[in-house]
């Protein structure tokens, strides 16, 4: 499953019966985590 996500670089949606999940690569990760990251103004 890791390298499915690694290689396709889609997200893997696991379903449970009462939680749901996501299953992610680092790369996308740190992306996401980069764009809601607040700015400060010396960013800007």
């Amino acid at each position: 499953m890791l390298e499915k996500v690694i290689t396709t670089r889609k997200p893997i949606f696991i379903d449970g019966e009462r939680r749901s999940a996501v299953l992610i690569s680092i790369e996308q990760w740190n992306a996401i985590q980069d764009k809601l990251r607040p700015r400060v103004p010396s960013d800007l």
